[in-house]
This record gives C-alpha cells, sequence and structure tokens, in this order.
C-alpha cells in the first residue's frame, strides 16, 4: 500500500498495488488504482460545475479510482460493469463553521433541488449520522434514475468533505478491498 495525499487540504488515502486482469468478449483488460488531485473545479459556460455538487464553496475532487487501463472495445455497459469502483472526496470551505446538522439541511435542500421530480421523490435521498474515522459522519444515499450513489459528509477544521461512491461488487476480493480504501482515508491530519 502507498499514501497518496493533499496536504494543503489535510487528506489522505493508502491506495493498494493490487489490479485485477479480467476479460469482456474475449478481450482482457486490466483494473489498477489510480489517484489524482483536481484543484480546479470545472465549470460549464453557464457558470455551473460539470458535475453536480449539492453544497456551495467547492475548492477541489481527490480522486482515487480502480478502473481499466484500457476499456474494452465493446464495452457497453452499465457502471461498475467492468469490476471498476470510483470513489471521490469533494472539499469544500467551511468559512462559515457550519457544524454537521446544517451541513446535512444544506445538502438535503441542494439536492433535492437538482433531482426532485415526478419520478425522483425527496425519500430517495436517506442518511444518518454514524460514526467513523473516529467522529460522526452522514452517511447517505441518493437515487436517481441514473443510479445510486453512496458516500459520508462530515466536518474537520475549516472544511467539508463528501465521500462519494459507486463500487462493483463482484470480484469480492476486490470489493473489500475497496473498502479498506476508503476506511483509509484521513481527515484533518
Amino acid at each position: 500500500w502507498s499514501l497518496f495525499s493533499v496536504p494543503e487540504y489535510n487528506l489522505s488515502v493508502e491506495v493498494p498495488t493490487y489490479s485485477t486482469v479480467r476479460e469482456m468478449d474475449g478481450e482482457g483488460y486490466q483494473n489498477v488504482w489510480k489517484t489524482w488531485f483536481d484543484p480546479s473545479p470545472v465549470y460549464l459556460s453557464d457558470g455551473k460545475y460539470t458535475t453536480q455538487n449539492w453544497l456551495e464553496n467547492l475548492i477541489g475532487t481527490m480522486y482515487v479510482n480502480f478502473y481499466p487501463q484500457i476499456i474494452p472495445s465493446k464495452a457497453g455497459c452499465d457502471m461498475n460493469c467492468l469490476g471498476e469502483h470510483y470513489i471521490s472526496v469533494n472539499i469544500f470551505s467551511n468559512s462559515t463553521n457550519q457544524n454537521l446538522d446544517t451541513v446535512i439541511a444544506n445538502y438535503r435542500s441542494g439536492w433535492e433541488k437538482g433531482n426532485v421530480a415526478e419520478d425522483v421523490p425527496s425519500t430517495n435521498l436517506q442518511g444518518d449520522v454514524v460514526s467513523k474515522w473516529g467522529m460522526n459522519v452522514w452517511n447517505f444515499e441518493a437515487s436517481t434514475p441514473g443510479g445510486t450513489t453512496r458516500g459520508y459528509v462530515l466536518i474537520k477544521g475549516a472544511y467539508i468533505y463528501e465521500v462519494r461512491y459507486s463500487l462493483a461488487s463482484n470480484p469480492s476480493e476486490s470489493y473489500q478491498i475497496a473498502l479498506k480504501v476508503i476506511d483509509s482515508m484521513k481527515f484533518g491530519e
């Protein structure tokens, strides 16, 4: 395992050298772990982010993905069908010193504005405050026609962190390793 860190935002994660070799329609591919930090949120011409965020003051995103080095030419399947894992940590400024209850309410409000419609009720965003990483965090699950996102929201120091993930359940060894990667994250240290 090796350490990937974003020291200016007190964030780190441990990533294994683990990889898998798989096959789709006779074409082999290898999934490997890749980490990077994007300090520049990408905006569209209308001033919105290219990916939806439900909180304000996004600073940047750390990505920790387990993904094919080369995507098979016949891969036309749903997310995680190639055994990949997507983990991202959005970092937001907490310059107004919000507490977790306020952040949860703001997250829910932003999510509902962006998603609630005839086919997506507000009950599709559910969560509970749980203990993880030695602190209280909001463990959430959001379901939309595009899929289900799971994650955590937490506050540490001057930052709000939103951990989002989508993990392939197969092979199970890979899934268990991805959970260990999430558990290895450190915030505010």
